[in-house]
């Protein structure tokens, strides 16, 4: 996620970012890493925080980053940025649904861009983004 110039600017980023996370694929590929780190977590602590950290903590900080960015740049975000992040990882992730259940076909057929704007829209909402095209589809 890179800064971004303004509310409009933001909100872009933001569903941008937000259909990366929700694409099908990226869905699959991520929950199979989870399983992995779990399972390394259990073997040994240490490793399991070291696969969190290259990873799904790795989305969360640049995410949280982005969010304080764009806090400097004027956008209004109430909260602390890494709790805000996660809060939006876990809108995406629970609009989710179980994608990697589907077939190609099925996967093909959902609508993650319709689920993106209305998490993006519900988690503009829930930090009082005032943009008059906060609620729009994008």
């Amino acid at each position: 996620l890179q800064e971004c110039s303004g509310e409009d600017d933001f909100v872009l980023r933001l569903s941008a970012f937000g259909r990366r996370v929700m694409d099908p694929y990226s869905l699959v590929q991520r929950r199979n890493l989870y399983r992995i780190a779990l399972t390394e977590a259990i073997r040994d602590v240490g490793r399991g925080g070291e696969l969190y950290g290259r990873g799904p903590g790795r989305v969360l900080n640049s995410l949280a980053r982005f969010l304080l960015e764009s806090r400097q740049a004027g956008v209004l975000l109430e909260g602390e940025h890494h709790h805000l992040a996660s809060q939006m990882l876990a809108l995406l992730n629970g609009s989710s649904g179980l994608h990697d259940s589907f077939t190609p076909e099925e996967r093909s057929e959902s609508r993650p861009s319709a689920q993106v704007s209305r998490v993006v829209a519900q988690f503009l909402a829930g930090v009082e983004v005032p943009s008059h095209d906060a609620h729009q589809p994008i």
